[in-house]
This record gives C-alpha cells, sequence and structure tokens, in this order.
C-alpha cells in the first residue's frame, strides 16, 4: 500500500504529499528500523523493506535527510547500515540477484539530488593511510565490486560509481582524488561518461592517462564491431570522445578540443556520426 502511494507512476504533487505525511506520522522510521532486525528474512527486505524506503525518500529532502541521520559512517564503519548494503550487493558470497538489485534501486534513490548522502560515501574513498590494507570498509567494497569479474558486482559498483557523481561538481572533484567482461566494460564507460560531464577538472585528469584518448578513439574506429554489445561499447566511447571536446579546458595542447575535432574529421570520419 505504502509504495502504491509514492509509485513514481502517481502525479508529482501526491507523491510529495504522501512522502510528507509519510515521514511525520513516523511510518519512515518504523520501516528503516526494520532493516536493522536481523531475523526478518531476505525476501521480505527485497520486496519490502528497500524497494519501499527507496520510493518514500526519492527526490524529498526531508526523507533523505532523515536516512543522512541514520546512515552516517562516522563511528565504527563496520556497524552502518551503508557498510552492511555494500556489503551484500558487492562482497556477499550467498547474494541473490534480487538483492543486489533492491540494494541499488534504493541507494539510487537516496542518492538523487541528495548532495549529503554523496559526500557520506564520497568521504571513504578519500586517502586513509590506516586502513590502506583493510579489507572492512566501504572503500574496499566499491574498488573490489567494480573490477570484480563477478558481472552483477561490478555494474553495481559502476552504476553506484555514477550516481554518486551525477549533477555533483563537488563529488567529480572529490572523487578525482580517491586512489573486461562487456558489462563491466559497459558500467565503466557509463561512470567515466557521467564523471566527464559538466566537469573540465575531470576531462583534464582522464586526458592526462596515457593512451586514455588512443582507446576511445581504437574503439570508435574499429569498424568489425558487430555484436549489438560492442556497439553500444563504440557508442558510449563516442558518446565520450564527444564531452571531451565540450568540457576541455584545453590546457593539453595535444589534447585540446580542435585537435580532438581534427582527429574525428581526419582520422575517424566524421560520416561515422551520421
Amino acid at each position: 500500500i505504502i509504495r502504491a502511494l509514492v509509485s513514481p507512476k502517481n502525479r508529482k504533487e501526491n507523491i510529495v504529499a504522501c512522502q510528507r505525511i509519510i515521514y511525520q506520522c513516523g511510518l519512515l522510521h518504523g520501516i528503516w528500523n526494520m532493516l536493522t532486525i536481523p531475523t526478518i528474512p531476505a525476501q521480505i527486505i527485497i520486496e519490502v523493506l528497500l524497494n519501499t524506503v527507496g520510493d518514500v525518500v526519492r527526490d524529498n529532502i526531508e526523507n533523505q535527510a532523515f536516512v543522512n541521520s541514520v546512515v552516517n559512517t562516522s563511528g565504527a564503519i563496520q556497524e552502518s547500515t551503508l557498510f552492511n548494503l555494500l556489503y551484500a550487493m558487492i562482497c556477499d558470497e550467498e547474494k541473490s540477484f534480487s538483492l543486489q538489485i533492491s540494494i541499488l534501486y534504493f541507494l539510487q534513490c537516496y542518492l538523487h539530488k541528495n548532495k549529503i548522502g554523496k559526500s557520506i560515501i564520497i568521504q571513504t574513498l578519500s586517502p586513509q593511510t590506516k586502513n590502506a590494507a583493510n579489507q572492512h570498509t566501504m572503500d574496499y567494497f566499491l574498488r573490489s565490486g567494480y573490477l570484480s569479474k563477478d558481472i552483477v558486482a561490478s555494474w553495481c559498483s559502476g552504476i553506484l560509481l555514477s550516481h554518486l557523481v551525477v549533477d555533483s561538481p563537488k563529488s567529480k572533484e572529490d572523487i578525482l582524488e580517491a586512489p573486461s567482461l562487456c558489462h563491466t566494460r559497459v558500467a565503466v564507460l557509463i561512470f567515466i561518461c557521467t564523471l566527464l560531464s559538466n566537469s573540465s577538472p575531470s576531462v583534464q585528469a582522464l586526458v592526462s592517462i596515457e593512451n586514455g584518448i588512443a582507446y576511445i578513439i581504437s574503439q570508435i574506429r574499429d569498424q568489425s564491431m558487430e555484436d549489438d554489445r560492442e556497439l553500444l561499447i563504440q557508442s558510449l566511447c563516442a558518446f565520450a570522445l564527444g564531452l571531451y571536446v565540450i568540457f576541455n579546458n584545453n590546457k593539453i595542447p595535444s589534447c585540446s578540443s580542435e585537435s580532438i575535432k581534427q582527429i574525428i574529421e581526419e582520422d575517424i570520419g566524421i560520416n561515422l556520426f551520421q
């Protein structure tokens, strides 16, 4: 019933009104507390709690602020709800696909236009000498999941990283300071494109990576791709190259917007984009 009241299919004003009432009457707090009860069956957590909380907090500053207050990672990181959710989504050997996707859905709703929520997670990615070799941090979970051969864990990590930086220049700058299967490559490219959008520092940082531009161009220029998945990767590379051109601050002459345009016209061929 609660999910029906705040369904994205409803009118915006009705969703906002229901979200406000659910918070004010204490229902959101009660649902959240159920997430911390270890005896709650996983299927209930998947189908009811995570998806319901996600819909209740989506695009609602007040409700997101409540979640910020209960997931804040100050203190024992291993005891935080975010820590447990990321572990279940990425590292738990007994994780189910439906649970992984439900956790990702909740995190997407929670992070939508939520600057504080993004900063709570991003601050765990900052260099921490004491935890450099610690395998029980959110930093470790995200990095290992991002590079994992488990395609679902890699996909979830890449999409989560994208939601951490989308529409947030500050998050893009912060994440730059943090230290190939098809699904993994797509997730990586989606993250890179999100990182590059409206962020000249991100473009400059990625342009500085040796052979970074050369790899993207080689993928675009490859005419032998017939598989739909490879064509998707080629399209994402073309999109990334376009972002290089648009948001380039031209501080590296060899990779300036004009030099990339020249490569497109003379080397790749403008007809490839038509």
